[in-house]
C-alpha cells in the first residue's frame, strides 16, 4: 500500500499532531501534483485568447507548487520525531 493511501485512509480524529502534520502535507502534495497542472491545461485549452499575463500567472502558480512540493519532500524525509506511520 502506498504512503498516500496509508495516511489518507486514517481517521483524522484519531491522529496525533505529528500524524496530522504529515496528513496535511500529503494532501497539499497530492493537490499540487494533480490539480494545478490540470487546471492550467483546462484553462489553456478552453480559451486560446488568454492574455500573456494570465499565462505567466498560471506558470508562477505551477512553479510555486513545484517549489512547495520540494519543501514538503524535504520536511517529510526529516527524522526529527519518530512516527507510528513507519511501523
Amino acid at each position: 500500500m502506498s504512503p498516500e493511501a496509508l495516511i489518507l485512509g486514517k481517521d483524522i480524529k484519531k491522529m496525533d499532531s505529528y500524524e496530522l502534520q504529515h496528513y496535511f502535507m500529503m494532501v497539499i502534495k497530492l493537490w499540487i501534483r494533480k490539480d494545478i497542472p490540470k487546471l492550467m491545461d483546462n484553462l489553456l485549452d478552453r480559451d486560446e485568447l488568454l492574455t500573456e499575463e494570465i499565462r505567466r500567472t498560471i506558470a508562477r502558480i505551477t512553479m510555486s507548487g513545484s517549489i512547495l512540493e520540494e519543501i514538503i519532500g524535504e520536511l517529510s524525509t526529516r527524522d526529527d520525531e519518530p512516527s507510528e506511520l513507519v511501523n
